[in-house]
């Protein structure tokens, strides 16, 4: 597993080059639960002002069971049993606006969206069509819940054609980027969600 500390700017692109594909792929279940287990023993956010998002891309279910030997091996911590992968990731959410951008090919409803729905709530499972735009998707989140959905838009024209934005554009419009509950078709201005009380500019 790969990490670097939190950054922006040119510190940002600097660490971000610093990662490596290092290839093979994973099994399939792979291990989400290792990771979710670091966020929630090794990431700390004390000057975060309102949750931080936190998104993954995959394609795939996890293994429920964090084997005690994965967490030593590969974290360095010392652990007296094996833990729960969906519990791991439930904990997360506690502290993250956690999603599941989910790669095109996957069925909805199946066994991948169920084991994801149990860990973090299956509406913030997101599938994309797109895998191409991956990093779109999750900035068009990100600028949704703040409010800047109009800059993000007009960003990716300059990049892509019209009928591109709007394919990116139109899932993110139709949820809430913070509880992921369905916005309604004709909504318009300043809406609240009744379900988590965000209030988005539409």
């Amino acid at each position: 597993m790969q990490v670097t500390t939190f950054a922006s700017g040119f510190d940002l692109e600097q660490l971000l080059g610093s990662l490596f594909g290092e290839g093979g792929g994973g099994d399939a279940p792979e291990s989400y639960g290792l990771f979710a287990h670091w966020v929630n023993t090794h990431v700390e956010i004390p000057n975060a002002q309102e949750t931080p998002f936190l998104i993954v891309f995959g394609d795939i279910h996890m293994h429920t069971t964090i084997a005690k030997g994965q967490v030593e091996h590969f974290l360095g911590d010392k652990t007296s049993r094996d833990l729960d992968a969906l519990q791991e990731w439930q904990k997360v959410t506690q502290k993250w606006n956690t999603w599941f951008l989910r790669r095109p090919g996957g069925k909805r409803g199946d066994q991948v969206d169920d084991q994801w729905g149990k860990a973090i709530g299956a509406q913030k499972i997101f599938h994309i069509e797109d895998e191409q735009r991956a990093v779109d998707y999750a900035m068009g989140l990100v600028a949704r819940s703040w409010g800047y959905f109009d800059n993000f838009q007009d960003n990716m024209r300059a990049r892509q054609d019209e009928t591109k934005v709007k394919q990116i554009s139109k899932p993110i419009e139709m949820i809430c980027p913070r509880c992921g509950a369905p916005i309604p078709v004709d909504a318009d201005g300043m809406f609240k969600c009744r379900f988590c009380g965000t209030t988005l500019k539409l």
